[in-house]
């Protein structure tokens, strides 16, 4: 069957669809003081010993065989938490002590003895889990893993580093309030950000300091977890190094605007992709997998999309596909409000497909 102007192409197949939910919370400022927290070493997210020191505020003092050390000028509740790794020098060397309890922001226990006597107040650093108000980097050279639910500010990688960058989520849900940024690192390194059986929960994604298409050194890989972006996925610098790769059945879900095939480079896999906004979005010029367009407004197919698997239109929420004029899409199975429909051509009212439906379609501009 020949293509049809502005309208959309069934196949003869079908593919059943299981739809995420698209709401989830994003957590704003807390009591909790800001800081900016750096990876230190390789390891776990959860575990203080992955991040590097941070100056904190005030003096301590601690005195031998004592698990108590007292603060002047400290905010212990905010700074610190239970497992933080405090560091401090004394008169006979420096002390390493695990935070076993805090009653103030003056007053906190550690797991063992200091075993040090001060000949003063110091100056003190600790470790720190990162909490949801922190601004987290992942430093050169360092691979992070996520296996529990953690949160913080915003996250970024490395610009230039000489050494691959990694986070892996790997189980349980990292929440960045707002943007992960990955820049493209120097050659040969990598900055790559795995979602394997995790999610990640983010405001923003961008792709930064970009190159050529043949430098891929920023990635976005994802398994079989979920992205959820409630705004924006961007680049900027020069076009086509920034890449998303799907290894699984893993979802990426935009609630703003998204790449384009002149600025990045997509490996739909067995994915499935969702434009989930409350706004008009444009899907970008993409070859995907499975394709949803979900939320409210319209949603604009540009020239050059096509989709191997299943178009979804509206499975929640009501969104429109808009099909531009002159554009033909193909799909392998179209469904409309979570229903399977017939093969053939598809598009609103004004067009001149076999099949119209301006529930699910919005009208085009002209012929």
């Amino acid at each position: 069957m020949g293509y049809m102007r502005g309208t959309l192409k069934i196949g003869f197949f079908v593919c059943l669809i299981a739809t995420f939910v698209s709401g989830f919370f994003i957590f704003g400022a807390s009591e909790v003081r800001a800081a900016n927290v750096s990876s230190g070493a390789d390891g776990n997210w959860s575990s203080p010993s992955t991040w590097a020191s941070t100056v904190r505020t005030g003096t301590i003092t601690y005195v031998i065989d004592s698990p108590e050390i007292v603060g002047t000028g400290t905010a212990f509740l905010t700074e610190l938490a239970v497992g933080s790794i405090i560091t401090s020098a004394s008169g006979r060397g420096n002390i390493s002590v695990v935070v076993a309890s805090i009653t103030d922001d003056t007053h906190l226990t550690v797991t063992t003895n200091a075993g040090l006597t001060s000949s003063g107040a110091k100056s003190f650093s600790s470790r720190n889990v990162p909490t949801a108000s922190d601004d987290v980097t992942i430093a050169n050279g360092d691979a992070v893993v996520v296996d529990t639910d953690v949160s913080c500010a915003s996250l970024k990688f490395p610009t230039g580093n000489s050494a691959s960058s990694s986070l892996d989520i790997n189980a349980g849900t990292l929440t960045v309030s707002g943007t992960v940024t990955i820049p493209r690192a120097a050659s040969p390194a990598f900055n790559i950000m795995s979602v394997n059986g995790g999610n990640l929960m983010t405001s923003g994604l961008a792709f930064t300091n970009a190159g050529t298409p043949s430098a891929k050194r920023h990635q976005l890989i994802i398994a079989n977890g979920v992205v959820a972006v409630s705004g924006d996925v961007t680049h900027s610098g020069s076009t086509g190094s920034a890449t998303i790769a799907f290894v699984g059945n893993g979802r990426l879900k935009v609630g703003g605007e998204f790449l384009t095939s002149a600025t990045a480079t997509l490996t739909p896999g067995e994915g499935t992709i969702e434009y989930d906004g409350s706004r008009v979005q444009t899907v970008g010029s993409f070859n995907y997998n499975n394709l949803v367009l979900s939320g409210l407004l319209v949603k604009t197919m540009t020239a050059g999309t096509m989709i191997a698997g299943h178009l979804s239109i509206a499975p929640t929420g009501t969104a429109l596909a808009k099909l531009v004029v002159g554009q033909d899409i193909t799909a392998g199975t179209l469904i409309l409000g979570g229903l399977v429909r017939a093969s053939g051509t598809w598009g609103a009212r004004d067009s001149a497909a076999d099949h119209k439906d301006d529930n699910y379609f919005a009208a085009s501009t002209g012929r």
